[in-house]
């Protein structure tokens, strides 16, 4: 992951600013996009390499614009600040996950196991919410990178409503053993998947937040999914 800047002649005004914010948002291997008229210039992350050409290209329907040499700024997988700022909405979730429920704790209501239920059961309700916002979308981008839905499409269609029942099932204590097997099973095979696209350096939007937010398929996907499996390993221990 890599952040880049573009100088930009031909910006004018706040109308500038927003047509090319605009391209720019709906390419779906940029990220955190920002264009500046003071400079001016735009500012990206993403996985793979641009250079002014490329840039040109998705500016090309606005024709008023010229793009000038990129600047590499740093590598994002080497600056743990830009990391956060990219993953910020997932690592976000996570800390509240955590955190509600270690209220309970500090209160004496819950033990370590029930921690651990409230927790998981969160994360899955939460990650499921933001699939469902855009279950179509979701299994677009999905069917890129897993395996099921690679050949059964119609499982992209069901793999939030597993997390959902997952999710409420670990919150209300019910069968907690077996809903660790099936979630388990599911993150195991999207986890693989993950990790077959990241060694084969093919470049996916993450769908892990739906499409409400656009997250690069990285390391950090792998590190959720094996957080949750092996909390999920501790239930059944």
């Amino acid at each position: 992951m890599k952040t880049f800047e573009f100088n930009v002649s031909g910006m004018s005004c706040g109308s500038c600013v927003q047509k090319i914010s605009d391209v720019l948002s709906n390419q779906d291997d940029v990220f955190d996009a920002t264009v500046s008229l003071k400079a001016p210039n735009i500012r990206f992350s993403s996985p793979r390499q641009f250079d002014r050409e490329a840039i040109d290209q998705i500016l090309s329907p606005l024709k008023k614009y010229e793009i000038l040499p990129p600047t590499t700024i740093a590598s994002q997988e080497k600056n743990l600040l830009n990391t956060v700022a990219v993953y910020w909405p997932l690592i976000l979730l996570f800390l509240l996950s955590a955190g509600i429920p270690a209220l309970h704790v500090a209160r004496g209501d819950l033990g370590f196991d029930q921690w651990m239920y409230e927790f998981m059961g969160i994360v899955l309700v939460a990650l499921s919410y933001f699939k469902l916002l855009d279950l179509p979308k979701f299994a677009e981008g999905f069917a890129t990178y897993d395996p099921i839905p690679t050949r059964l499409r119609a499982y992209g269609y069901v793999y939030p409503f597993l997390q959902l029942s997952s999710g409420v099932a670990f919150l209300l204590a019910l069968s907690v053993q077996l809903v660790s097997i099936l979630v388990i099973s599911f993150l195991s095979v999207t986890t693989y998947g993950v990790a077959r696209a990241l060694i084969e350096k093919r470049q996916f939007q993450c769908a892990c937040l739906g499409t409400v937010f656009k997250l690069p398929l990285t390391k950090v996907t792998i590190i959720e999914n094996t957080l949750m499996i092996a909390m999920a390993i501790m239930v059944l221990m």
